[in-house]
């Protein structure tokens, strides 16, 4: 605290500017606190990062998948991009009471490999090796195969407290109990672990995870499913702009990233042997949204899920709304089509041609078109997708999976 205050008055003397920075570097410190509230103090982090990583250059281990999994359960993954639309579909099946179903469960786990010294606090209150960048794919693997098998004593403690656990009906309770200092922590890991284990049907839904980190476990695992939801990425770029600001000046850099994942998802797909590449539905969101209920169905189909009355109704609910309810993650929409275009008007010509630019190899795989002038692109009679690209991703790799 001495520290904050010396720092607080010297940019009391460097004017208003250098309070505006000490607001972002207080947010920023209250927000890391929030979400790593069992780390150590910040002198042992940073001795931590100073300490010379032993062993970080060897190889990483095997988490030992088991040859082939048969264990009578049905497993699913909502794979997609941040604002791609996958709130409302992950939300049909986190209402289904027979769904054990997890919202953005690697979120905190992402952040923690971003210091590579981080330690990973476990349930009992020892902690794992830190989380090494090179090796954070298979840390993440690793965390969806502990949701997927209900071995959630496996979990790190910073995963099992993140925010997102409020998303899902039997997660939150999970979320409750651990923040509650008189609850032991394990009493809390057995209570939830019986819920997981007493559902037949488990999905995650994610925004963060990419194919190429779950191929061992994809190809282990025939009851596995993942739905790869695809949304143009100039409706993307909007959904951002809309929701956080501070996207608007790095627009371009981030949609040059966005669009290498999005296609290194695809080819990393296109690589899978065809009995396992069989098992993954790329989607558009445009497609769930002009033709949501039907699409949702099949989506249940594709995973093996059953797709309830109380299902069915919520989403003519919710996708025929009196009004949009646009805050934060909400799913209520008054006419999903349309909201799903609706970037067309908000967009400017010159983000939407960079983008374009950009994401031109991803327009080829899945049948998104350039506009070619602002008046195409405010045109809402012209589309802006290809409805017979031959061999696209998307027609190649769902035919005979979805009726038309």
């Amino acid at each position: 605290m001495v520290a904050w205050s010396v720092c607080a008055k010297r940019i009391a003397l460097g004017g208003s500017r250098n309070w505006i920075l000490l607001l972002v570097v207080f947010v920023v410190y209250t927000t890391w606190r929030e979400t790593f509230p069992d780390a150590h103090s910040l002198k042992t982090i940073t001795f931590m990062a100073k300490m010379k990583p032993q062993g970080a250059n060897r190889p990483s281990q095997s988490i030992g998948h088991p040859k082939i999994v048969q264990d009578g359960y049905q497993k699913a993954i909502l794979l997609s991009y941040m604002r791609g639309g996958t709130t409302f579909v992950g939300s049909t099946f986190e209402r289904n009471k027979d769904i054990f179903y997890v919202f953005e469960p690697e979120w905190s786990l992402i952040f923690q490999t971003m210091n590579e010294y981080q330690p990973l606090q476990n349930v009992d209150g020892t902690f794992q090796d830190p989380v090494w960048i090179h090796d954070a794919d298979e840390t993440v693997e690793r965390l969806i195969q502990n949701y997927l098998y209900c071995n959630i004593s496996g979990i790190d403690v910073t995963s099992l407290r993140q925010r997102f656990m409020l998303e899902a009906r039997y997660t939150k309770p999970l979320y409750d109990c651990v923040r509650m200092k008189r609850n032991k922590m394990a009493n809390c890991v057995k209570n939830f672990t019986n819920v997981c284990t007493s559902k037949k049907f488990r999905f995650l839904k994610t925004v963060r995870l990419r194919v190429h980190a779950i191929e061992k476990l994809l190809t282990n695992d025939p009851s596995l499913r993942i739905i790869h939801m695809i949304r143009d990425p100039r409706g993307i770029a909007v959904s951002r702009q809309g929701w956080q600001e501070f996207y608007q000046a790095k627009m371009t850099f981030t949609f040059g990233r966005v669009c290498a994942e999005m296609l290194r998802d695809i080819e990393s797909v296109e690589k899978l042997p065809p009995e396992v590449a069989k098992r993954v539905l790329p989607v558009l969101y445009e497609e769930v949204a002009e033709n949501p209920e039907s699409m949702v169905e099949h989506l249940y189909k594709f995973v093996q899920m059953p797709y309830t009355g109380y299902v069915r109704e919520y989403v003519k609910n919710v996708t025929h709304a009196a009004k949009d309810n646009t805050v934060g993650f909400s799913t209520q929409r008054a006419n999903s089509a349309k909201t799903a275009y609706s970037w067309r008007a908000k967009i400017s010509w010159k983000l939407s041609s960079e983008i374009d630019a950009i994401c031109e190899r991803v327009y080829k795989k899945v049948g998104y078109l350039r506009a070619k002038s602002e008046q195409v692109l405010r045109n809402y009679n012209i589309s802006l997708r290809d409805p017979h690209i031959s061999g696209s991703y998307v027609d190649k790799f769902r035919q005979f999976r979805i009726p038309p």
